[in-house]
């Protein structure tokens, strides 16, 4: 196999199971975070999206918490851009998170 045809099978064998291992990651923090909350908030709506008809390595993230009789709760985001993007050492994927909580800081600033 030539040089360049190897190096494109590693890349995509790479590529592969970034997107499974994040599509997993995803899926167990997604599931502990919603737990966690209702227990802490003894109920309401917590979950974590990702940006529709985008890559999943590109696509952005949404928090979404929602206390019971309450509509936003902009604090998480503070705490999750406090603790940072630890888990994954990919910088595509550290910009993508600085910008996103920056986004939403701004709306919630007005």
């Amino acid at each position: 196999m030539p040089c360049a045809a190897t190096i494109a099978a590693i890349i995509a064998r790479i590529d592969a199971d970034s997107r499974r291992l994040f599509t997993e990651t995803l899926e167990t923090v997604k599931g502990h975070f919603q737990i966690l909350f209702r227990k802490l908030f003894g109920g309401g709506q917590a979950d974590i999206l990702l940006e529709e008809n985008v890559d999943i390595l590109d696509a952005g993230i949404e928090i979404i918490a929602r206390p019971p009789g309450t509509t936003v709760l902009p604090s998480v985001l503070q705490h999750l851009a406090a603790i940072g993007p630890r888990q994954f050492d990919d910088g595509r994927w550290r910009r993508k998170f600085d910008r996103n909580v920056y986004a939403r800081r701004q709306s919630f600033n007005g």
